[in-house]
C-alpha cells in the first residue's frame, strides 16, 4: 500500500492507494477491484453512496474518477480494470446536491411582466479533511554497547505521529536480520513516545540491530577468568636446640668445677714453712 497523493480540491482520501503492476499492462476480460474504505474518514453529512475508485493519471498529475459500485453493509467500493496502475478511494469533501430535473418554465403572457431572477447563495467552502497519521522513528541507543555473555543491553528508539490524525504504528527489533520482537504504538496527532527492547545472548559475537529502518550494533564477549594474586612466603624459622645449648652449659659447669677443686686440693698439699 502507498502512501495517498493528494487529492483534488473538494474530495478527501477514504482509503488507502494501492499501485497494480507491472504498470500499463492491459488485459482482457476487465478483473473486478475492490477496496475497503474507512468510514471515519467520510464526511460529516457525505453519504456512503458517494465514495468511488479513481486512479492516478501520471500526465495529468490528478485522480481521474472510474465508475464504482459501493457495497455499504462490508465497506467495499468495486470497479472493473482492464490495466494495471495506481487505485484509491475518493469521496467528496461535502454534501453533494441530489441532481433535480429542471421544472420548465410556464409561458409568459404579454400582459405579464417577469420578477427578477435572485443570484443563488454561494456554496459554504468545504471544510479541509484532517491528514491522516504518520510515523517517524528516530534516535536509536544500544546501551551499553558491549556486554558479557547473558549480560542484558537496552535499545531504545523513538516514535512521532507526525500528522494530523491519531493512529498506531508497529515497531519492530531485528537482530542480524531476524524479528526478534515487535510492540504496538497508538499515538495522537503531534506526539512522541519511546520504546525500549531488552536483548540478551548466551554466546560471544557481534550482532546487527535495525528498528524500523533504523541501525546499530551490540557486542557480546566471553568472561575472562580471575588470576589469584601471589601469596608471599612466609619466613622459616629455625628450632631453638635447646639440648645442644644444655649441653654446652653443662660441660661449662663442669670445668668451672673441676679448676675449683683443682686450687682447693693444692692448697691443702702444701706443706708449712717452720719458723726460725
Amino acid at each position: 500500500m502507498l502512501k495517498p497523493k493528494s487529492p483534488q480540491a473538494g474530495t478527501v482520501i477514504a482509503g488507502g492507494a494501492y499501485e497494480l503492476g507491472p504498470a500499463g499492462s492491459n488485459f482482457e476480460p476487465p478483473i473486478t477491484l475492490s477496496i475497503k474504505y474507512n468510514t471515519a474518514l467520510i464526511p460529516e453529512g457525505v453519504s456512503e453512496k458517494d465514495v468511488f475508485i479513481a486512479t492516478w493519471d501520471e500526465d495529468k498529475q490528478a485522480w481521474i474518477p472510474v465508475d464504482s459500485t459501493v457495497d455499504m453493509e462490508k465497506d467495499i467500493v468495486s470497479t472493473k480494470v482492464s490495466h494495471f496502475s495506481i487505485y484509491t478511494v475518493l469521496v467528496p469533501s461535502y454534501k453533494v446536491a441530489p441532481k433535480q430535473e429542471p421544472t420548465p418554465a410556464p409561458a409568459p403572457t404579454p400582459t405579464t411582466t417577469l420578477a427578477p431572477t435572485l443570484a443563488p447563495a454561494p456554496a459554504p467552502l468545504p471544510l479541509a479533511a484532517p491528514k491522516p497519521a504518520s510515523f517517524i522513528v528516530s534516535g536509536l541507543t544500544v546501551d551499553p554497547g558491549q556486554v558479557i555473555v547473558g549480560e542484558k543491553t537496552m535499545v531504545t528508539i523513538t516514535v512521532a505521529n507526525t500528522g494530523g490524525s491519531s493512529g498506531s504504528y508497529t515497531v519492530i527489533l531485528k537482530v542480524n536480520n531476524v524479528e526478534e520482537a515487535r510492540k504496538e504504538v497508538s499515538l495522537e496527532a503531534d506526539k512522541s513516545e519511546i520504546v525500549n527492547f531488552t536483548i540478551t545472548r548466551d554466546r560471544a559475537g557481534i550482532f546487527a540491530i535495525d528498528v524500523n529502518g533504523k541501525t546499530g550494533q551490540f557486542t557480546v564477549v566471553i568472561p575472562q577468568p580471575v588470576t589469584p594474586a601471589p601469596v608471599a612466603a612466609l619466613p622459616i624459622e629455625t628450632p631453638t636446640n635447646w639440648g645442644h645449648i644444655g649441653g654446652i652449659i653443662a660441660a661449662g659447669v663442669i670445668v668451672v668445677g673441676s679448676l675449683a677443686y683443682f686450687f682447693v686440693w693444692r692448697r691443702r698439699g702444701k706443706p708449712k714453712q717452720s719458723s726460725a
